[in-house]
């Protein structure tokens, strides 16, 4: 609960259905006040209950400072690893928690493990997750949780990158499925150099949804400039559209259904 709240704290602007991430760690010294007085025992608990079963499963990064005592040492991250290596770019393990609701609704997390590379040219990195960590997927998928360039704009060094990246996962991993999808807001963990423009709306795209119907989603300028580095603009499993690479395989039985 405490990476729940911190949370709400940061990147909601400590504001969840009006409670602030706070009040559900130590009820009986924040317990929230409204309109002067604190709130009663069950109107909390009502807060509490629906914060557990509902708020939604997150990835809790921590650091990507190599293997430690006490972290996961995945099967996945060999393949990865040593190809990266082969084709150039450094890999660093990294430790995350993976926060979720278990099949009787009660609230966990747990560690897994994810891994960083970084081309040592450019100093543009990615860090990933096999999704096999959270979920069990029907085709090998890895999920692109960031792609970082932390010096001055530098297009080729960004194409190369995600060139040489869809290599090491689809062509030499043998993943089906590697996608991210690009930040909607500014992450400080993440900063950029230079005026940042990559929120900006670069154009609206529509497409045809599983229900038969079709949404309509805003593209950014940073959304737009991983398409123009070689990924496709597409729905991925975060109901979302993201920017991914798709085996030649697993291209043609999208395209089946």
């Amino acid at each position: 609960m405490e990476q729940v709240a911190e949370r709400i704290n940061k990147l909601q602007g400590a504001d969840w259905n009006n409670f602030h991430g706070s009040d559900f760690l130590e009820p009986e010294i924040f317990r929230p006040i409204r309109n002067g007085r604190k709130i009663s025992e069950f109107d909390w608990y009502l807060g509490y209950r629906d914060l557990v079963a509902v708020y939604p499963a997150f990835l809790e990064l921590v650091h990507f400072e190599g293997w430690k005592m006490g972290m996961p040492l995945s099967d996945w991250t060999t393949l990865p690893f040593n190809a990266t290596a082969y084709e150039g770019f450094v890999s660093t393990y990294g430790l995350a928690y993976w926060n979720s609701v278990d099949e009787d609704g009660k609230r966990f997390t747990k560690k897994v493990a994810t891994l960083q590379l970084t081309c040592p040219k450019s100093d543009i990195y990615c860090q990933l997750i096999d999704v096999s960590e959270t979920d069990s997927p029907e085709v090998l998928m890895v999920k692109i949780l960031m792609i970082h360039n932390p010096k001055k704009a530098n297009p080729y060094g960004h194409r190369r990158f995600v060139k040489n990246l869809r290599f090491i996962l689809i062509k030499k991993r043998g993943y089906d499925f590697a996608w991210g999808c690009p930040l909607e807001v500014d992450d400080p963990r993440y900063p950029v150099v230079g005026a940042d423009k990559r929120f900006k709306i670069n154009r609206e795209l529509t497409f045809a949804d599983q229900a038969g119907g079709t949404r309509k989603v805003i593209v950014s300028r940073l959304a737009a400039s991983w398409e123009v580095a070689g990924m496709i603009l597409m729905p991925v499993p975060d109901d979302l559209i993201g920017a991914a690479f798709c085996s030649d395989n697993y291209r043609a039985d999208l395209l089946k259904k």
